[in-house]
Formats: C-alpha cells, structure tokens, sequence
C-alpha cells in the first residue's frame, strides 16, 4: 500500500465521530469504549450542535466583502470607457450598464472562452457606446473559492451603487480639465488636491505623473491608484494617467498596469494618448526616467530611449488625424519639462535627462512645433512656473507645483471656441496665475 491509500488522521477522526455517535450512550458506557469524561464531551457537543449560533460567532465568520471602495474610470474616447475595481479576495466580475439607470446592457471581461478571475483588481471595456452619451454603470464581483478543477464554489455577488459618466464630445463648444502632479503618495497633498478637483467640477483630471516614490508592495500599488487618501475619485469623470519617473522605480513597477490601464489602441505604447475633447486635443506622452538607459542603479533593466523614439514615430501620426489635427487647440501633458535649463556642471554635448527631457525635445518637439502646439504641461521639478514662447522655445510650458501641500498645485484649463484659459491653483485657493492662448487654428 502506498502513502496515498492510507487513511488520515482526520478520516480517523471523520469515522471514529459517526461510528459514536451510531450507538447509545448506554451502549457505549456498557462496551467500556470511553470513560465517564468522554461521555460527558459527548454530551456536550450534542448540546453545542443544539444551540443556535450566537451574534458572535456570526460575525466571527462571516467573510469579509468582496468589493472594494469605489470604480476608477479610465482610458475614455469617443464610444468608450475602461472602468476598473478592486476586490478584497479571488473573483469574478462584470459591468452592467447602460443609458438609463435600468442599465440592461452588461460586458463580462476575460478571453479565450474563459470569464476574469483574479485579485486584487478587475477591469473591463465598454466599447461601442453611443456618441456624447451619459452612460449609467455599476461593478459586480462574485468571489471565487478555487478548491481544484472539479471543485469551484462560487460566493454571493455584490454590486455597486449605479454611478454615470459623459463620454468626451469631440464636436462639443466647451471643455474643462484638470492637471495635477507629483503627488508621491502623500495623503494630505492627495485630499486637499482631489477635493479641490471635485470643487472645480472638470470633465476629466489628468495625473501628470509620480503617482509613488516607487513602488514596493502589492497592497501600495492598488491603494495609491483606486483609493487614493481613502477616497473615491473618478467614478463619474475619468482619469487620464501620465508616467512619471517615480512611477517606473521599484520591484513591482512592471504590474502598474493592472491599475492604470493601457489604452487599448496603442498597443505598447498604451501610456501615450491623444484624445479630442470639444475645441481641445490632450496629448499625452511619457518622458520615462530622468537618467541614461546605461546608468548604473537601473542594473541593466531600463531602455526607454528606444521607447521615446517610438513615441515620436507615433506622434507623427496621430497629428495628422482629422480630429486631431482640426482641432483649435493641442495641449501637451508629459512628466518631465520638455524645456528647461542644463545643469552648471553638465558635460558638453551629453544630453539632459534630469532637468529636462532632451530627447523628448529631438523626437517630439519637431512635430509638435509643425502642429503648432500652444502649450506643454509638466511637472517633475518640484517648483510651479511658467514659461511662454519665446527666445527660440516654440510653445509655453507650464509646470505644476510640489507634493509639500503649501506648494502643491491643481491647473485648470477651460476652452472655447474663441480661447483656451489655463489657471494654476494653490491649494488655498491663490490663483498663482492665468494665462490665455488663442486658436491654432483660426477660422
């Protein structure tokens, strides 16, 4: 007999229980099977079993919820939305939405005939929406007890609140957004900026990148991204996510993905977005680390100079997309500043990563400055401030503020048909300053 064939402690345990309990106490006592001590265990687990469950133990085992703070709407275009979840645990899950609050439409992600199963975060793709809709939604997730291939035990579902969103109208006469940045995991910066951005009421918020300091932990990539400071954030307008250096450091940098989603039109370049919301087109572009590929603390592990080069050949030609193209305004969001000035101690003829991003500025600024781009919005330095087209530089740039809370800033942009306005905000509420761009392209 081999190992597998013989009997476990608990299927001892499993049948000396119910050859006991087959018999009488009397007959028990009378065979002389256990002692007067057993008989009066015996006793006690038949009057345990009796007794209904007490409040406590309830609460004791009742499993924790399978869903997790609130949606973050992600990734939006003209006929669609990404919204992403968190779970506490293994689940399934889906998205019911619809036109009106009975929703009566519903997308179950997954693929290759198999429906999502996972933890901690669940995301799907609404697709083929109507044009400038308001769309109602809300998240389910059943959790998932996986015991093996024959065994899966499927728990109660739960659904969210419903919530709604508008999809961004290409053709719409106005638009409002916001920009903030360099937030680096600090709670008091992250409340204080996103309430402000709630008061401010915009039709999407753009993260212009260092979301972490790095990041280390499972638990701090999900927090940091679906609650931030605790809080719900982006239910009902989407976030437009930009990468910042930060955001490409630590052992887990490589999962970020799962939380802020690629844009599922470019492929590997799915950080990069370009976007037309009413008179404006959003770009977005990623400027990745702020040092040579060949540094030494990257251990090999970095290649984002080819990885800028490509944005580039992509830039080329989402500029010349009709609704990208036709639109009055192009507005530029990339972490590191596309414009700056070389360190006192910088080597001849070696490129600047730090300050600014020298070879964003040969590979992009060459097609934006042919599109006639009127402004790039930044962040990185830690230090808000303003720089207009002038002495060689072909648009303005502005740079928001720190993740210090006295420091930290919420730029706000508001377009018309007859002119783009962009104010950067402290958190007190002093506007720092207002700045006006005319149409690119005049009618």
């Amino acid at each position: 007999m081999d190992a597998s064939q013989l009997p476990t402690s608990s299927s001892f345990n499993v049948n000396r229980r119910v050859f006991l309990e087959g018999l009488s106490i009397g007959a028990i006592a009378t065979a002389g099977i256990v002692s007067t001590d057993v008989l009066t265990m015996t006793h006690e687990v038949h009057a345990a079993e009796n007794q209904p469950p007490s409040n406590a133990d309830a609460t004791a085992t009742s499993p924790p919820r399978i869903l997790v703070g609130a949606p973050v709407l992600q990734c939006p275009a003209a006929d669609g939305m990404s919204v992403v979840w968190q779970v506490s645990g293994n689940a399934t899950g889906w998205v019911e939405y619809g036109t009106t609050k009975e929703l009566g439409q519903i997308v179950r992600p997954g693929g290759y005939g198999l429906n999502s199963l996972d933890s901690p975060v669940l995301s799907a793709r609404l697709e083929g929406l109507p044009k400038a809709a308001t769309i109602y939604y809300r998240v389910a997730a059943a959790p998932i007890d996986f015991q093996n291939a024959y065994k899966i035990v499927r728990g109660e579902t739960e659904y969210s609140e419903i919530y709604e969103f508008r999809l961004p109208d290409p053709d719409a006469k106005n638009f409002r957004w916001c920009v903030i940045n360099d937030t680096h995991e600090v709670d008091q910066t992250l409340n204080v900026a996103l309430g402000k951005v709630d008061e401010l009421q915009p039709e999407l918020m753009v993260w212009n990148g260092d979301i972490f300091n790095d990041i280390r932990s499972e638990k701090q990539l999900v927090n940091q991204t679906l609650q931030p400071a605790g809080r719900a954030y982006a239910t009902t307008r989407p976030v437009m996510f930009v990468s910042g250096n930060h955001d490409v450091r630590g052992v887990l940098a490589r999962r970020l993905e799962e939380c802020m989603l690629s844009r599922p039109e470019n492929s590997h370049l799915g950080r990069c977005f370009a976007l037309r919301c009413g008179p404006v087109a959003l770009i977005g572009l990623d400027t990745g680390e702020d040092k040579p590929d060949s540094h030494p603390v990257y251990a090999g592990l970095a290649q984002f100079e080819p990885y800028r080069e490509a944005q580039g050949a992509w830039l080329a030609k989402v500029l010349t997309q009709p609704e990208i193209a036709s639109a009055p305004y192009l507005v530029v969001h990339c972490h590191i500043p596309l414009f700056g000035n070389r360190r006192k101690d910088s080597v001849e003829g070696q490129m600047e990563f730090a300050r600014f991003c020298e070879q964003g500025q040969k590979f992009w600024l060459p097609h934006l400055e042919k599109a006639k781009a009127q402004l790039v919005i930044s962040g990185h330095t830690h230090k808000h401030r303003f720089m207009p087209a002038e002495n060689g530089q072909a648009m303005a740039q502005l740079i928001g503020g720190s993740p210090n809370l006295p420091l930290a800033t919420v730029i706000l942009g508001e377009a018309t048909s007859e002119r783009l306005q962009v104010t950067a905000l402290q958190m007190d509420g002093q506007t720092l300053g207002t700045w006006t761009f005319p149409p690119r392209n005049p009618a």
